[in-house]
């Protein structure tokens, strides 16, 4: 039998939780059969050029033009030397992606985000699944379990219209029993034939079951952590400066700085450390064993983006969670707010945290201890594996 190909397209813009969710898919899709290649837009450092997890890939990857968002606001988009990108480099990009969709003739396409996100890379991702449905080929939609609400009833009502043209299924990385799609999108219901709930997409380093037997020493390390870093810099500092205030002196700190954190908030970090006596606090680029750190840590301090979450899932660290809430972003505080309203994490707002209150909150998860297990699947990846492989069955034959 021949191997089925998956193409999947993603794009990250600011953060880089879309970019991890989408290798440990694309890792499991090779694992599960599927010669994958990935579509990766983005601007990354030279370190990360390759999966952020793994040094070696079971993948191909096919990087796209370079460009992001130019600020938290997503006010628009900019390429590598800073200037906005205009219709010739929208043009010269469309023209890559389907090139490359002609070159690989993939079974199935996968697309993450669009059109519930994305949307301004419409002029590429249109022409895409236009040629995968002439070439009568399957296609998915990949995303995450909570969306940015959107008010705009014409607005939504264009997202649905285009999600139930353009593509076979809806690939929801959640669950329907904590987290329903008709939460973060009112119109859920036009597109309910074609939604399936993979379960949560979560790091294959560490089972749920080494969380278990982990039992973490009471005095372990306090873990300070904001993903990709792009939006972290009020929790690194007011963390620090609670640090300084005299909260958990007695257990180790960690602070990991993400690749995207600003250069001014990094050199802040550094130079107020130094001023901190005989203080036990390490300051230090993002690891990948970061599961690993929080299934003994003692305390976790961070915003509340997918793949966060799902690390705290899978390792029981008492956490305090700092949302992040930037321009009317609304997923990680209704994130939050759900896994508050089960006694699994504190939670303190993005718009009153200060030194104060973010010491009164870890006091309180720390005392708290480690909460029940959480009440979600967490076999995302696999799961999308598998229904991707059965839709690739459906494609008729050549």
């Amino acid at each position: 039998m021949t191997q089925p190909k998956l193409l999947f397209h993603t794009q990250h813009l600011l953060g880089i939780g879309h970019r991890v969710r989408a290798h440990r898919i694309a890792l499991a899709a090779a694992d599960a059969g599927f010669s994958v290649t990935l579509l990766e837009g983005g601007m990354f450092t030279d370190k990360q050029t390759q999966n952020p997890e793994s040094p070696s890939l079971p993948y191909s990857v096919y990087p796209l033009p370079s460009v992001r968002a130019a600020d938290a606001a997503f006010s628009g988009l900019i390429q590598e030397n800073g200037h906005p990108v205009d219709s010739a480099w929208e043009e010269a990009r469309k023209d890559q992606v389907l090139a490359a969709f002609d070159a690989i003739k993939p079974d199935v396409l996968l697309v993450e985000g669009y059109p519930f996100a994305r949307r301004r890379f419409a002029f590429e991702l249109d022409p895409l699944l236009a040629a995968a449905r002439t070439a009568g080929i399957p296609t998915a939609c990949s995303i995450r379990d909570i969306l940015v609400a959107k008010k705009d009833p014409k607005k939504l009502a264009r997202i649905a219209a285009v999600a139930t043209a353009a593509f076979d299924q809806i690939l929801v990385h959640g669950d329907a029993d904590f987290a329903p799609l008709s939460l973060s999108f009112p119109l859920a219901s036009r597109i309910s034939e074609k939604t399936v709930y993979t379960g949560y997409v979560v790091a294959p380093s560490l089972l749920p079951s080494s969380a278990e037997n982990a039992n973490p020493d009471n005095a372990g390390e306090v873990i300070v952590s904001a993903g990709g870093g792009a939006v972290g810099a009020a929790v690194f500092e007011t963390a620090l400066a609670a640090r300084q205030n005299g909260l958990l002196t007695d257990r180790p700190w960690r602070f990991l700085l993400g690749e995207n954190l600003p250069s001014q908030s990094r050199s802040l970090l550094e130079t107020a450390n130094q001023g901190i006596a005989g203080a036990s606090i390490i300051i230090e680029p993002a690891r990948q064993d970061f599961p690993d750190l929080l299934s003994k840590a003692s305390l976790s301090i961070s915003q509340a983006g997918y793949n966060t979450i799902m690390d705290l899932a899978q390792t029981r660290c008492p956490a305090v969670l700092i949302p992040f809430e930037g321009t009317g972003e609304t997923e990680q505080p209704l994130r939050a707010q759900l896994l508050a309203a089960q006694n699994l994490v504190t939670v303190v707002s993005e718009a009153t945290l200060s030194p104060e209150n973010l010491s009164a909150a870890a006091t309180t998860a720390v005392k708290n201890g480690r909460p029940e297990p959480y009440p979600f699947q967490m076999n995302g990846a696999e799961q999308t594996a598998s229904i991707l492989h059965t839709l690739s069955q459906s494609r008729p034959s050549r």
